[in-house]
């Protein structure tokens, strides 16, 4: 169901699929893959914050901080990317919200598949809920890695007011509920539909 093979889908199903089963060497096999392979900042939108994910329930359920330590130069180079503009698909905006851009050659992350109205955003730009989501859990995951370790660089900073910004423009006090998509520029919401994520 979730559509051809990718480096993303491995990463969404190998919680489910490989850490319950404590299948940890098929796991890291997996987790390895984005120092192997073409950079994170070339990728789809959401593929490095998927892997911070797994990566985190990876060493939650193993403790193998050796390995976190082994591909800490990826994860590193992934975060000062963002900070830096050089994600193909991805654009950090003043109030530390991830916009998705459409770029020449690549096809703007869509989660789920879902019948977006890009009519009311012809170049493709928006900033989603989930990306921003798995944004904050990045950040937060960091923090949460390098507590003793010798880090001096910290992204602590940005969390508290990344936070305050999804839930500020990203909730709709007037529907109750919160929004998948909104305009980067506006912050209001492109749409009100609710669509599963998948």
């Amino acid at each position: 169901p979730l559509g051809q093979h990718s480096l993303r889908n491995e990463l969404l199903m190998l919680p489910g699929i490989l850490l319950t089963r404590a299948a940890f060497a098929e796991a890291r096999a997996i987790l390895v893959k984005p120092t192997q392979g073409p950079p994170l900042l070339t990728q789809d939108a959401d593929s490095g914050f998927w892997w911070i994910w797994a990566l985190d329930l990876y060493v939650k359920m193993t403790g193998d901080w050796t390995f976190i330590r082994s591909v800490s130069a990826c994860l590193r180079g992934f975060l000062d990317g963002i900070f830096a503009d050089r994600h193909s698909s991805l654009k950090l905006l003043p109030n530390l919200l991830l916009q998705q851009r459409r770029v020449a050659g690549l096809v703007i992350d869509n989660p789920g598949r879902r019948p977006l109205n890009e009519s009311l955003l012809p170049d493709g730009n928006g900033c989603f809920l989930v990306t921003n989501a798995l944004w904050h859990h990045s950040l937060w995951a960091l923090e949460q890695w390098k507590a003793g370790e010798s880090e001096t660089s910290s992204f602590q900073k940005y969390l508290a007011p990344l936070r305050q910004n999804i839930q500020t423009h990203f909730w709709s006090k007037a529907l109750d509920q919160s929004l998948d998509w909104i305009d980067p520029v506006s912050l209001q919401p492109l749409d009100t539909a609710l669509r599963p994520y998948a």
